[in-house]
């Protein structure tokens, strides 16, 4: 089934959620999605730049290859979701949880993830450059070749995290 912009906000109206549905390639650029549940969605290459997702949940949804750029994900959950291979490029990303998320080699340079969780998220080889990470849980990640160049670090918990040939100059 193809849906239409207007059908996903008919949706979002009638139902309060997204769950569940295959969503894929989709352009949802600038839409408003505040706080609507997207758990277990196919969201594999949709195109969520600049839109609002602020209060949204992703857990356990496929996001690989989104794009997310200029994006306010701020306090959304991301528990684990695939976004390996994903664009959050210049996202406001404060205060959200990727616990357990799978992000290979995505990109979230100059993004702001200040107080976010990524407590035993997989970040190899992402570029991390330029962004503001303070506050942040990275216990128990793999952050393995991972490029942290520029970023704000300060008060960052690396406890126990992969950090194999990470960059953090």
């Amino acid at each position: 089934m193809t849906f239409s912009k207007a059908d996903i906000e008919i949706t979002i109206v009638s139902e309060g959620s997204l769950d569940s549905l295959n969503l894929s390639e989709m352009d949802l650029s600038g839409m408003k999605f505040n706080s609507i549940s997207f758990k277990n969605a196919d969201l594999r290459y949709v195109n969520f730049k600049n839109s609002d997702l602020s209060g949204c949940d992703f857990s356990n949804a496929n996001l690989g290859g989104a794009n997310l750029t200029d994006a306010d994900i701020s306090l959304a959950c991301f528990k684990n979701a695939d976004l390996r291979w994903s664009i959050l490029k210049s996202v406001n990303a404060q205060n959200c949880d990727f616990s357990g998320a799978g992000m290979l080699e995505s990109d979230l340079s100059e993004g702001d993830f200040e107080k976010s969780n990524f407590e035993e998220t997989d970040l190899r080889r992402c570029v991390l450059k330029n962004a503001i990470f303070a506050h942040s849980d990275f216990q128990k990640s793999n952050i393995a070749m991972a490029n942290f160049t520029g970023s704000n670090l300060a008060d960052v918990n690396f406890d126990n995290s992969n950090q194999y040939q990470t960059v953090f100059d």
